[in-house]
């Protein structure tokens, strides 16, 4: 559950990002072609500057993937081994009953 809850907010921002990357793409290709329709640029700069953008952009995309991946394995290692110690942890009173659900709704 807990892992579900990880991914759900790992793939709400990795949606926000993506959507925030596809923005500023189109704001950048409406600035060129505003550029463009002025006559401050041809039209072989316009295509050259939205390739670079798109590359950029991609290689952008893949490195934050990448970190985010890191991230999301490096989150679910914690979770797993604070999980595994209170597995192993024996509460002679009783005070701390907790199970999976539970722990994943309170988180």
């Amino acid at each position: 559950m807990a892992e579900s809850l990880a991914v759900n907010i790992l793939f709400w921002r990795r949606n926000v990002l993506t959507l925030t990357r596809v923005w500023l793409l189109v704001v950048g290709v409406v600035f060129l072609l505003v550029r463009v329709s002025r006559g401050e640029r041809s039209l072989g700069v316009r295509i050259r500057g939205l390739v670079q953008a798109m590359q950029t952009q991609a290689h952008t995309q893949a490195a934050l993937q990448a970190q985010l991946e890191a991230q999301q394995a490096q989150a679910q290692e914690r979770a797993n081994v604070w999980w595994s110690s209170m597995l192993r942890t024996r509460f002679e009173d009783g005070a701390v009953e907790i199970g999976w659900d539970e722990f994943v709704r309170l988180f």
